[in-house]
Order: structure tokens, then C-alpha cells, then sequence
């Protein structure tokens, strides 16, 4: 009689341990798959960080070289006036 109580009162219990064990697998499970996410995640961030950058330098660029030509162009037409004023005042002097 002892013998058929004891396994009445375990088996729920067997029952309970089953299901928690179940569970933590499940847990595990679910956070190796949430940890690989994160890893995906980070590499796409990194990725995009990586573009940003790219944009910013080629951005930075663009701008130093379009300033070099504005000052290119600046200083040709800077030359490019004093021959005419040059020219203006040979003409003058005639």
C-alpha cells in the first residue's frame, strides 16, 4: 500500500520535472536563436556603419575636390584678368 502511495505522490512530481526540463530545453533553444540574431544584427549595423563611413569620405572628398577646382578656377581667371588689364594698358599707352 505504501508502495502504490509513493507512486501516486511521484509521478506528478516526474510529471512537473518532465515539463520543466522541456521547457529549459526550449529556453536554450530559443536563446541560441535569439543569440544568432544578435550576431546578425551587429553585422548589419556594422555593415551599415561601414557605408556611412564610405559616404562620409567619399562626401569629403567630392567637397576638397570641388574646392580645389573652384580655387583652380579662381586663380586662372585672377591670371586670366590681369593679361586683359596688361593688354588694357598696352593699348593705352599706344
Amino acid at each position: 500500500l505504501q508502495a502504490t502511495s509513493d507512486e501516486a505522490t511521484a509521478e506528478p512530481i516526474l510529471a512537473a520535472a518532465a515539463t520543466i526540463a522541456l521547457e529549459a530545453t526550449e529556453m536554450r533553444r530559443n536563446e541560441e536563436v535569439a543569440l544568432a540574431r544578435m550576431v546578425e544584427i551587429e553585422e548589419h549595423r556594422q555593415h551599415i556603419m561601414q557605408g556611412l563611413l564610405e559616404y562620409e569620405m567619399r562626401k569629403e572628398q567630392r567637397e576638397k575636390d570641388e574646392s580645389s577646382k573652384e580655387c583652380t578656377a579662381t586663380l586662372s581667371g585672377s591670371h586670366g584678368s590681369q593679361k586683359d588689364s596688361g593688354a588694357k594698358v598696352d593699348e593705352r599707352q599706344d
